[in-house]
């Protein structure tokens, strides 16, 4: 028997989930992976007397970009979150068709859909927590008020 809200709800998310856990953790690792590589090669091109400063000074920036990107984005605490809730959402599908835990038993129905749509609306207020961080760290304007 198709179960509607599980096909049409819940595995969307799932999906949805698991495809921004992926994309985050691969822009995480690679900018924490490029400025700690960076970061070493910047301090042997220091110990050399011949390397232009130039070239020191574009590394440097190239590292200052990278921490930028990846503190605004939030992608190592963003993946984190959608991987946590692809984990959750994940399990609860796996142990309703299975008729497993608090599903084995009452309207297994309706328990899924509260407990799919806390665990939604709790990440929903884990991401609107991240991007309120970002916004609030942000630097204020320097410009006049009207």
């Amino acid at each position: 028997m198709r179960n509607e809200y599980l096909e049409d709800r819940v595995k969307p998310h799932i999906r949805w989930f698991d495809k921004r856990a992926v994309s985050c953790k691969r822009i995480h690792l690679a900018l924490q992976y490029f400025v700690a590589i960076a970061s070493i090669g910047l301090v042997v091109a220091l110990a050399e007397e011949e390397v232009p400063r130039i070239g020191l000074a574009l590394i440097a920036g190239l590292i200052a970009i990278c921490t930028a990107v990846e503190r605004i984005g939030k992608f190592g605490e963003r993946w984190l979150l959608y991987r946590l809730a692809y984990e959750s959402l994940n399990r609860e599908a796996n142990l309703f068709a299975g008729h497993a835990g608090a599903y084995s038993s009452g309207d297994a129905n309706a328990l899924l859909v509260e407990r799919v749509e806390s665990i939604l609306r709790a990440e929903g207020a884990d991401w609107g927590s991240i991007t309120q961080q970002v916004v609030s760290s942000a630097p204020e304007s320097r410009l006049p008020l009207p």
